[in-house]
């Protein structure tokens, strides 16, 4: 296999498929090119990498020599990468039942662990010690709030095993909107949005957002406040 780089372009063999990519591009992009599927729950396009949850952990070979990295954030490169061997396979079911141990009945990870092999209950738990908790800390509703919606009403408190996402002083922020950003981008359900009178009401942290219909298309809800925001946005008369 050539490790030359002409015109800014990497050689690179993924599962056996030889293809050649961007040299800023990351295997994970790489692979997601290629239409191979590589398992994530810290990754989003919409946001920068953060390397957190490490699901993606893929194996490159080069010169005989393989080793493990983060595909979300390693770049692409003259060497074969195999992203469903069994060492990985048997990487990834480790990982998720570090996840598992404070979250015992998310569908979504028990869902991954029995597709990594895992049979019956993990091996260990951390839930009767430090409680349950949803929260894997990915960080993307961190990301998404500060990079994509510019409020950063939310960020990572204490360190350790008491290490959670939370509004500054562990209250709840003004600068939060209510948009909802963070509840779609969670992977595993931590963040939820109740229905008051069919209304999307932020309930996070014990607060309730005043959240109203938009009354000309009814699928877009935003407090009242943000109203001549979006009027001026959408170019419609107020009260429309």
């Amino acid at each position: 296999m050539s490790e030359e780089n002409v015109g800014g372009m990497v050689t690179m063999t993924i599962d056996g498929r030889s293809g050649e990519f961007p040299a800023d591009m990351t295997i994970l992009e790489a692979a997601r090119s290629m239409g191979v599927e590589i398992p994530t729950l810290c990754y989003s396009e919409a946001v920068s990498q953060y390397g957190a949850c490490r699901l993606c952990t893929v194996e490159i070979v080069r010169r005989g020599r393989s080793r493990y990295v983060i595909s979300c954030m390693h770049p692409v490169g003259p060497f074969e990468v195999r992203t469903d061997s069994a060492g990985i396979r048997d990487a990834r079911r480790t990982l998720v039942e570090f996840f598992l141990a404070r979250n015992p009945k998310s569908p979504e990870l028990n869902a991954l662990y029995a597709k990594f092999g895992g049979t019956g209950k993990p091996p260990y738990t951390l839930a009767s010690q430090f409680g349950e908790t949803k929260c894997i800390l990915c960080g993307l509703c961190v990301r998404v709030c500060a990079e994509v919606i510019g409020a950063s009403a939310v960020g990572f408190a204490r360190r350790g095993m008491a290490k959670k996402v939370a509004a500054g002083m562990m209250r709840w922020s003004e600068t939060c909107i209510g948009c909802g950003s963070c509840v779609y981008v969670c992977p595993t359900n931590a963040i939820a949005v109740a229905d008051i009178n069919s209304v999307p009401t932020g309930h996070v942290w014990k607060h309730e957002q005043d959240h109203r219909q938009c009354r000309t298309c009814a699928s877009i809800h935003a407090q009242p406040e943000y109203f001549p925001d979006m009027q001026a946005l959408t170019l419609r008369p107020e009260g429309e």
